[in-house]
């Protein structure tokens, strides 16, 4: 199932979230997740960093970015955590997301792009290597 909701994020459209934001994309659909269960409610995204053990992310960060996407509107007045709630542009993405969850070349793309970018982020600083082949 992790596949499957890390696949979303790199089959969206350029001007859209990115594969490097599928962090978001997951976050997306966990607050509607979270929504069903408590459909007026603002919804805390610290919970969503500390189910998923995203210790280098920031919750406020997701939040504002999110926000920035028209996503969702946060909670200004309820302190220090980044409370939430979607918009319709959110409850679409959201809907979007699962539909692109059947999309098994979407899979397919999230899968070698992150292969690259392991590839890139393990080794990218390392000179190649000159062997002599005889």
């Amino acid at each position: 199932m992790s596949a499957q909701l890390n696949a979303t994020a790199s089959a969206i459209p350029a001007g859209e979230m990115t594969e490097s934001s599928g962090n978001l994309a997951r976050l997306l659909l966990w607050l509607d997740e979270q929504a069903r269960q408590n459909p007026s409610h603002y919804i805390d995204v610290t919970r969503f960093v500390e189910e998923q053990q995203l210790h280098d992310e920031d919750a406020s960060v997701l939040a504002f970015e999110l926000e920035q996407r028209y996503m969702v509107t946060i909670a200004r007045a309820l302190g220090g955590t980044p409370d939430v709630h979607r918009t319709d542009a959110g409850r679409a993405e959201i809907h979007r997301l699962k539909k692109m969850r059947l999309d098994r070349a979407a899979r397919l793309r999230y899968t070698m792009d992150a292969v690259h970018r392991w590839l890139f982020d393990t080794a990218g600083h390392q000179r190649p290597i000159n062997r002599c082949w005889q």
